[in-house]
């Protein structure tokens, strides 16, 4: 989506003063006659104004901006994203446009974050399991070797290796289980204490 705008404020102030019903309509009947453009919506001032107040109504910069203060803009949806530059090289520099933003390039920062936080993410898993196997592996040796008497004895009478390592690994289940249940619960606790506020 692109925003054709007769700005206004610090970055967009004109030189010009204010578009004209005539280059409006120009605007509007040349965007609609591109091939590459799905849909044109226009957004008053007043609209803009609208739709300011309910985005920051919780701030205190809503109460110092009036209407005149945002601009009027077209809003254009394309068959194709990737045809921006049509767009862009048809209405820069044209009477009654300030400018033309892409507002994909204000998003693909935005998505380049989320993909950096998910890969993080996923690494910071991949590390977890990792050394949460490790810290498993680490604990049935030392609980071996804490009954190494215990599994002589065994191998003494003549146990088969299953049934000397079968103990280990029901204490690794149990352990393992009850630290998931102890997890699980914790972490429902807290969202359900979240959740309520």
């Amino acid at each position: 989506r692109f925003c054709l705008s007769r700005g206004l404020g610090d970055v967009y102030k004109r030189q010009g003063g204010v578009i004209t019903p005539e280059q409006r309509m120009a605007i509007k009947t040349d965007l609609d006659a591109l091939p590459v453009v799905q849909s044109v919506f226009y957004e008053s001032q007043s609209e803009a104004y609208t739709r300011f107040q309910e985005r920051f109504k919780d701030s205190a910069i809503a109460q110092n901006v009036t209407a005149d203060q945002l601009p009027e803009s077209f809003r254009v949806k394309l068959k194709d994203p990737t045809q921006f530059a049509v767009v862009v090289s048809a209405f820069s520099g044209r009477p009654g446009v300030d400018v033309v933003q892409d507002q994909r390039s204000i998003l693909e920062k935005f998505f380049k974050l989320l993909n950096v936080l998910r890969n993080g993410a996923l690494l910071v898993g991949l590390f977890s399991v990792i050394t949460a196997g490790l810290l498993i592996s680490n604990t049935l040796r030392i609980a071996a070797f804490n009954r190494r008497r215990e599994t002589g004895v065994m191998k003494l009478v003549g146990a088969s290796s299953w049934s000397i390592q079968l103990p280990f690994l029901l204490e690794g289940i149990f352990s393992a289980l009850i630290g998931w249940v102890f997890a699980t619960g914790l972490l429902t606790g807290l969202k359900s204490v979240v959740d309520s506020k």
